[in-house]
Parts: C-alpha cells; sequence; structure tokens
C-alpha cells in the first residue's frame, strides 16, 4: 500500500511516516526540492529519534521522494508525472502546513490554503474512493475562550489571534466544499499543541517549543541585566490542550483506519489530550530551562521593566494565547497517554539550560 504524503520530513510527518513503516506500508513523500532525498532525511530524523535499526532502514527503502511545488498547479509536475503520481496513491495525507505564529498573511496562506488547494487537485485526480487525510489544528476555534469545542465545530464568528489559525480554518472550510463537489472520503484531523519529552537531538525536526524558548532566550541572553522574574499577561487559570506527538500521531492513524467517512461528508478528529495543562506549567519549565521564573499575571500587570517590555515584544506571537480556558470534545480514543507535566515539558526543552536563579 502506497501513501503520498506531504510534510514527511517534519516534527509530526516524520513520526507518521515511522508508524506507517512498521505497518508494511510505503510512502511518497512530495517534498521541496533542492534538499537531500526524502527517504535519507526521514531516515536521518528516525535515527535521531532513537528509533530502531531496521526501520531507519525501511526508510531508506520504502520512502520515495517526489520534488513538488504546493504553491503551483498540478503540484508544478508536468501532466503525466501528475497523474500517474495520483493514479498510484492508495491513500493521502496532506501534513505539511506553515505552523509560525507571527506569520504574515501572505505567508500563512501561501501554504496552509493555496497548498492546500493544490494538493485537493491532486487528490481529484487519485482513483476514486481514495482516502484523503487532511492536518488541520485544533486551533481553527480561534478566539473562542471557553467552553467546549466539538469536532463539528467550524466557526470563524469568534476571529482568530493569528494569520496561522485563520489560514488553517479557511482551509477547512475549502477542504469542505471540495469534498462535498467531489464526493470524496476525507478525515480531517485536529491535534492540539503537540509536544515532545525527547531531548532535542541533531538531525531531529524541531518544534514550537523549542521556537518559544529560543526567543525567550535570546531575548534574556541579551538583556544587560537579565531579570530573574519576568511577568507575562495571561489568566493563572489558563489552560492549553498539549499532546505528546507520538501519541497523536498513533491517534490519527488509528482514527484514520476505523473512520469510514460518508463521501462527500468529511468526518473531523480531534486529536487531543484527556485533560488540559496549565499554562504556568508550561512557563515553569521554560523558566526552569532558562533559570529565571515565569509568572503569568492577569492584566492589568502594571508597568513592564525595561527587561520584560523586551521580552514581551519578542514573544508577542504567543503571549495571546495567555486567556484559553476552552476543553476539546474527543471521539478518538487516547488510552495510556502520559501526563504534560511540568517534568515532562522540561525534558523536551533539553533540561535546565544554566542554575535556576533563587
Amino acid at each position: 500500500m502506497t501513501v503520498v504524503m506531504t510534510g514527511a520530513t517534519g516534527f509530526l510527518g516524520v513520526r507518521l511516516v515511522g508508524l506507517m513503516l512498521e505497518r508494511g506500508q510505503s510512502v511518497t513523500a512530495l517534498v521541496r526540492g533542492g534538499r537531500a532525498p526524502a527517504g535519507e532525511r526521514v531516515a536521518g530524523a528516525l535515527r535521531a529519534l532513537g528509533a530502531p535499526a531496521p526501520l531507519v532502514e525501511a526508510a531508506r527503502q520504502r520512502v520515495r521522494g517526489v520534488e513538488v511545488d504546493l504553491g503551483r498547479a498540478d503540484l508544478g509536475l508536468p501532466g503525466r508525472e501528475f497523474t500517474a503520481l495520483a493514479q498510484a496513491a492508495d491513500s493521502i495525507w496532506h501534513v505539511a502546513g506553515h505552523v509560525g505564529l507571527a506569520a504574515s498573511q501572505r505567508s500563512a496562506n501561501s501554504t496552509n490554503l493555496t497548498g492546500t488547494r493544490h494538493l485537493l487537485q491532486f487528490a481529484a485526480a487519485a482513483p476514486a474512493g481514495t482516502p484523503v487525510h487532511h492536518v488541520s489544528t485544533a486551533f481553527v476555534a480561534g478566539k473562542r475562550h471557553t467552553g467546549t469545542i466539538a469536532e463539528s465545530d467550524l466557526d470563524g464568528s469568534h476571529g482568530f489571534v493569528n494569520f496561522y489559525e485563520q489560514s488553517k480554518y479557511e482551509a477547512e472550510r475549502h477542504v469542505h466544499d471540495w469534498a462535498a463537489r467531489h464526493r470524496a472520503r476525507v478525515v480531517i484531523h485536529r491535534p492540539s499543541l503537540l509536544v515532545t519529552d525527547r531531548p532535542p537531538a541533531a538531525g531531529a525536526p524541531g518544534h514550537t517549543l523549542l521556537d518559544m524558548a529560543a526567543a525567550y532566550g535570546r531575548t534574556l541572553r541579551n538583556a544587560a541585566q537579565p531579570p530573574a522574574v519576568v511577568r507575562l499577561p495571561g489568566r493563572p487559570d489558563c489552560r492549553q490542550n498539549m499532546l505528546p506527538v507520538d501519541t497523536a500521531a498513533r491517534m490519527m492513524l488509528d482514527a484514520g483506519a476505523a473512520a469510514d467517512p460518508e463521501p462527500g461528508r468529511p468526518l473531523t478528529r480531534h486529536i487531543t489530550h484527556p485533560e488540559e495543562t496549565p499554562l504556568q506549567t508550561l512557563y515553569d519549565a521554560l523558566g526552569d530551562h532558562l533559570g529565571v521564573r515565569f509568572v503569568l499575571t492577569a492584566p492589568p500587570v502594571g508597568e513592564p521593566s525595561a527587561a520584560e517590555r523586551r521580552v514581551l515584544e519578542a514573544v508577542a506571537a504567543f503571549t495571546p494565547y495567555g486567556v484559553h480556558r476552552r476543553s476539546y470534545l474527543r471521539s478518538a480514543p487516547a488510552h495510556g497517554v502520559p501526563p504534560v507535566d511540568r517534568a515532562y515539558l522540561l525534558r523536551g526543552l533539553g533540561g535546565p539550560a544554566q542554575p535556576r536563579r533563587p
């Protein structure tokens, strides 16, 4: 069985590929040009993640890369190659996405919306009934800060925190419209914030929490007098749904295998943790890693110090999430999910980077 996938070398994608290989599937990875062969990149990432040697070798043997351009019609491929590639697909997974919280509208739409449209054009050329899996995000809920989000909810009336969320919402709407026109079998996966407790390693894909740590760390290192305490705007009772990425990959594959979507009516599955994590827990782990104490403080915070002001400017894309208190209904089973606590998050950041300030 051949899976055609975008995003195969990313943080989530490489885990999905590893599980697919374990289940006897082969993967055709649609990748950007000018880089190392996809099989070698996936093999290197799996090796960095501690995968056994047979699985690393399976990536070299059963992951084939095809260079495409998601920004172009027909993925930038010649007509015959485009059609032959689509006709060979047993299933299609669209995992690639621009996840930058500070992305411009043009940049976010280029990958998350235009790229999705062109990938669906590819899916339309596949054999009738070929299942399509679209990886969206639980954050299509936008600025709906409270309440319980159902898998059937797709409501943009609350607005969005950033163009990343908005582009993923608009892509989902397009998926629904496309599925209805083509009577396609589609499963939409909405993961929450994906995390790991595996320390950073050369060759392993990065992730959002490492980006956060880097942004905070650069600012603190450049401060003439790094502060011992940094106040951040946010509700002390704020929480975020964070899910181990390996669990997310298993949930997606299991949910996809069990799903039987009606043609033209996509099934949506929240890929989320049974329990939300207090946001202060995340900032405690970041503080342990960076040697500073972060404190969520409900507005008004008061006049920030010079150092706090620089931190807030550097991480402005992250601070709007300090008000969420929502939760998610989930139909996909989530058995044996490890708790995402302070120790778990700190391991994924690489542990304390320097002695903790008293």
